[in-house]
């Protein structure tokens, strides 16, 4: 589960996601950082280096590894995103698994370390606070593709980090799935929307959880870890304390749902992560999710988004 290295290099293949931007945005300042856009979207993250390749097979996966000479490449795919964002995982026809294991290879052949962040919808209830071997697995399609993505990583790469989560934050102009922005622009404009009550997560700021994986580089940790806040919320209440924050009017309400059989599908279900084993590998605790809107608010303030935009560097376009 040890053995720590110094770290001075990261990849991260998806920096054109809020989970991939943030973390490059978050390490810029302690790391070099590669983020590799893998859609058309062009991304410039202030004190990285980004490129745009839309291919991910393996001879493009290799190149990259080998070029870089990375300690760590993190994927932060599909699979990094948010439930809440909607079900739009480019998971169905297996491509994105494919590029999983083609990262995974690569980074096995260059003796790079691996890191994957996968998702919390892997799960779902009746039981809450899933730990890392919970049996109350999630039987859609597009959860079992995860978790074959997880598997992927692991044959490959048996000292990798599997962090499965629930992030938010800003990100950068031009992505469509940025669930924070949309859902403070439909509180502003008083717009009647129905958010949902019934999945419950413990979402975690994107910031945040860069700062804990530094933890965990540092310390060496591998294997499968439950990264997110301290407590549990829905869409619902989320958008209360998001409104309360940033001063815009509460959301109407959504109806109350009164279930009479368990929630059924990708993401509907308890998604609640227990984070015990990497507060106690670490000896730290999870933020609360009223600290992680507060980063929201203060990065609003500060210019913090700047950096998920930023001109200061060079993009390369392979």
């Amino acid at each position: 589960m040890h053995g720590g290295g110094s770290v001075e290099t990261i990849f991260i293949v998806g920096v054109d996601s809020c989970v991939g931007s943030n973390l490059a945005g978050t390490w810029a300042d302690r790391y070099r950082v590669i983020g590799l856009a893998t859609s058309s979207k062009q991304i410039r993250i202030t004190g990285c280096s980004t490129s745009t390749c839309v291919k991910q097979d393996s001879a493009t996966a290799n190149h990259w590894a080998m070029q870089e000479r990375p300690d760590w490449i993190v994927i932060a795919g599909s699979a990094a995103q948010s439930i809440w964002d909607g079900p739009t995982l480019s998971l169905s026809n297996g491509a994105e698994i494919d590029a999983v294991s083609n990262w995974a290879n690569a980074a096995k052949l260059n003796g790079s370390r691996l890191a994957l962040i996968s998702s919390d919808a892997v799960f779902t209830g009746p039981w809450m606070f899933h730990e890392e071997d919970s049996s109350c697995v999630c039987p859609s399609n597009m959860a079992q593709s995860i978790r074959q993505m997880e598997s992927i990583v692991w044959s490959a790469c048996p000292g990798s980090l599997i962090i499965r989560t629930n992030a938010f934050g800003w990100t950068p102009d031009g992505i469509s799935d940025a669930w924070v922005e949309k859902t403070i622009a439909a509180l502003d404009s008083s717009r009647d929307v129905n958010f949902d009550c019934v999945n419950y997560a413990t979402p975690i700021h994107a910031c945040d959880l860069a700062n804990i994986m530094s933890a965990a580089f540092a310390a060496g940790l591998s294997g499968t870890m439950h990264i997110g806040s301290s407590e549990r919320t829905n869409q619902d209440r989320f958008a209360q304390l998001l409104a309360n924050r940033f001063g815009l009017p509460l959301p109407r309400g959504s109806a109350a749902t009164r279930l009479s059989d368990r929630p059924r599908g990708f993401g509907r279900g308890e998604t609640s992560l227990s984070t015990r084993a990497i507060s106690r590998a670490l000896g730290i605790s999870m933020p609360m999710i009223s600290e992680g809107i507060e980063v929201l608010h203060e990065q609003a303030q500060s210019g913090y988004r700047s950096i998920l935009n930023g001109t200061s560097m060079q993009e390369r376009v392979a």
